[in-house]
């Protein structure tokens, strides 16, 4: 995406060098991170919310080979928990969260537990 984008940039003539993108949440704590390098967790309450945290890579299990870093920066993604019937399983919703969808103005699209 970052190549496709520079090119797309550069063919208008933007002059700019795009090195990284990021979702809203890891743009938010890595702000922080530049003021103040104990800021742990990033989280964006808008239309929907969604959080990151900075993880031991020694306890992400997913990753396959440990790299260089010690630490890494884990997108939650939690956006949209709950809107199946097997994520209300694990975590159901209660009548606070049913009010809060009923009066919002995207109802049952960003369900939340």
């Amino acid at each position: 995406m970052v190549a496709a984008l520079q090119r797309e940039l550069d063919r208008r003539g933007v002059r700019v060098r795009v090195v990284a993108l990021v979702n809203d949440t890891v743009g938010t704590l890595m702000a922080k991170k530049l003021s103040d390098q104990r800021a742990e967790v990033g989280i964006i309450f808008g239309t929907g919310t969604n959080a990151c945290y900075i993880e031991q890579v020694k306890n992400v299990k997913k990753l396959q080979e440990q790299g260089a870093a010690s630490r890494m920066c884990i997108n939650m993604e939690w956006g949209n928990f709950g809107k199946t019937e097997a994520n209300r399983r694990l975590l159901p919703r209660g009548s606070i969260d049913d009010k809060i969808d009923a009066e919002s103005l995207n109802q049952g699209e960003q369900a939340s537990p």
